[in-house]
C-alpha cells in the first residue's frame, strides 16, 4: 500500500466521482450510515475521508449540559472568553482566567480565537473533534496498515480496543485525550523512525495537557539512551517499591517552579484533591474499578507470557523498540499512583501502547484460529468497552444516529444516555 495509505491526506485527493458522489450523497441523507459503510471499505481513502468527517460531525453535535463533566467546564470558560476584550487574550493563554493556573496552550488559544467569532459550543467542539479526530485516525491507519499485511482476528480484537481505550467521546476530557493521541502519533514514528522531528510532535503534547510533560521525558531518555532493558525491566520492578519516596520529590517540585507547573502539581498533589478523587472513585459502581483492575492486569499478564514464551515472534526493530518504552511507562504509572488522579490516566496511556504491542504480536502470526490470550483478555475488553460506552453515552447526541444531517442540532440536550438509562 502506498505512502499516502498511512496517513490522512484530507486536502487536495481527487476522489473518484462515482465513490466520492456516492459517499456525500449517503451523508447528508443519513450521516451514520455512510460512517458504518465508510468502516466497512475503510481501505479507500475517501472511506477514511468519510470517517473522519463524522467524528467531526460527532463534535458538532455533542452534548455537554452535565455540569459534572469537564466539558461542560469547557462551556462555560469558552462563553467567558467572548466577553472578554482582545487584548485579554494573553491573560487566557497564560490561564490568568482559570481555576487551576493552566499552563496549557492550544485549548486556551483555540477557544479564545472562536470566541472572537461565535459562542456556540457546537462549534466549539467541531473545532477540537477535527484535531483529535486527525491523530486519532492517523494512528490508527499506522496499525491498519500493519494488520492489512496478516488479518487475522486476533490481531483485529486489539487493533480495534486501541480505538476504544481513548475513543472520540472523551473529548468530555479534550484536553488531556488529545494531547495522549498527539503523544502516541509522534511517539510511534520515534519508535519507528527514530527522526527527531517526531520527537518534537510528540513533545507538542504538553502544550495540549501539562501531566505530557512526565511521558515527554521519558521519550527524551529513550530517544537518546536507546534500548536499555537490562536498565529498564529491574527499574520497572523497582518501581513498585519505591513509590513511597514520590511524595518529598513532587513537593519539592510544587515549591521549586513556581507558578504553572508547581500550581498544577500542588494542586494535583493536596490533600483536598485527594478527597476529592477519593469520593468520586466511591461513588463509582464496582464494576467500574474492577474493569480497570482487569484490563490492567490482563496487559501486564499478556505481556509477560509473551516476552517469556513468545518472544521470537516479535524481533522486528519497531516491536523491540515498543516493548522498551512500554517498561518506561509501566514505571511511570507505579511511580504515579501517589497522585490518584495522574496515576489513573498513566494508567489508560500505558493499557494503548501495551494493546498495540499485543496486536504487533499477532499480526505476525499466520495462525488465524482465536489464541489463549485473546480468549482470557475478551472478559476485560468487552467489560471495559462497555463501560467507556455508557460513559461516552452522557455526550452523544441520541439523533446522531437517526437519517437527516444536522437533526441533532434541532435537539441539542438530548443525549443517548438519556433515552436508554433515564
Amino acid at each position: 500500500m502506498g505512502k499516502l495509505s498511512n496517513t490522512l491526506a484530507y486536502k487536495n485527493i481527487p476522489l473518484p466521482e462515482s465513490r466520492g458522489t456516492s459517499y456525500l450523497i449517503l451523508f447528508l441523507i443519513w450521516p451514520f450510515l455512510a460512517f458504518l459503510v465508510a468502516l466497512v471499505d475503510y481501505s479507500r481513502r475517501e472511506a477514511r475521508i468519510v470517517v473522519y468527517f463524522f467524528l467531526v460531525y460527532f463534535g458538532l453535535t455533542f452534548v455537554a449540559d452535565s455540569a459534572i463533566m469537564d466539558s461542560f467546564r469547557y462551556v462555560e470558560t469558552f462563553r467567558f472568553y467572548a466577553s472578554l476584550p482582545l487584548k485579554d487574550m494573553f491573560r487566557a493563554i497564560s490561564g490568568y482566567y482559570s481555576y487551576d493556573s493552566s499552563v496549557d496552550f492550544i485549548e486556551p488559544f483555540l477557544a479564545f480565537m472562536m470566541s472572537r467569532f461565535t459562542q456556540s459550543h457546537h462549534i466549539y467542539f467541531a473545532v477540537f473533534a477535527a484535531l483529535f479526530a486527525y491523530f486519532y485516525l492517523r494512528s490508527f491507519n499506522l496499525l491498519y496498515d500493519h494488520y492489512q499485511e496478516n488479518p487475522n482476528w486476533n490481531a483485529w480484537v486489539f487493533l480495534v480496543f486501541s480505538l476504544v481505550i481513548i475513543p472520540i467521546t472523551s473529548l468530555s476530557v479534550l484536553r488531556m485525550w488529545t494531547a495522549a493521541w498527539i503523544f502516541f502519533f509522534g511517539t510511534y514514528h520515534v519508535l519507528q523512525s527514530h527522526k527527531f522531528k517526531f520527537v518534537l510532535v510528540a513533545l507538542s503534547a504538553c502544550l495540549m495537557h501539562w501531566s505530557f510533560l512526565s511521558l515527554s521525558v521519558l521519550l527524551l531518555i529513550y530517544y537518546f539512551a536507546g534500548n536499555r532493558n537490562l536498565i529498564f525491566t529491574p527499574l520497572a520492578i523497582a518501581s513498585f517499591f519505591i513509590v513511597h519516596f514520590i511524595d518529598p520529590l513532587l513537593e519539592l517540585v510544587a515549591v521549586t517552579f513556581r507558578g504553572g507547573i508547581g500550581a498544577r502539581v500542588e494542586g494535583y498533589t493536596s490533600e483536598a484533591h485527594s478527597l476529592v478523587f477519593q469520593d468520586w472513585q466511591a461513588s463509582n459502581s464496582w464494576f467500574m474499578s474492577l474493569s480497570q483492575d482487569l484490563i490492567w492486569y490482563f496487559f501486564i499478564l499478556a505481556i509477560v507470557v509473551i516476552r517469556i514464551f513468545k518472544r521470537d515472534s516479535l524481533r522486528g526493530k519497531l516491536e523491540e523498540n515498543w516493548y522498551s518504552f512500554i517498561l518506561l511507562i509501566f514505571t511511570l504509572v507505579n511511580l504515579g499512583r501517589s497522585i490518584p488522579d495522574f496515576g489513573m490516566r498513566m494508567q489508560n496511556i500505558f493499557i494503548l501502547f501495551a494493546s498495540v504491542y499485543v496486536f504487533f504480536y499477532y499480526k505476525n502470526l499466520s495462525e488465524r484460529r482465536i489464541r489463549l490470550v485473546t480468549t482470557l483478555g475478551l472478559i476485560p475488553i468487552l467489560l471495559y468497552t462497555a463501560i467507556q460506552f455508557r460513559i461516552g453515552a452522557d455526550s452523544m447526541n441520541a439523533w446522531l444516529f437517526a437519517p437527516g444531517f444536522g437533526l441533532p442540532l434541532l435537539d441539542p440536550g438530548l443525549s443517548l444516555a438519556e433515552v436508554l438509562f433515564n
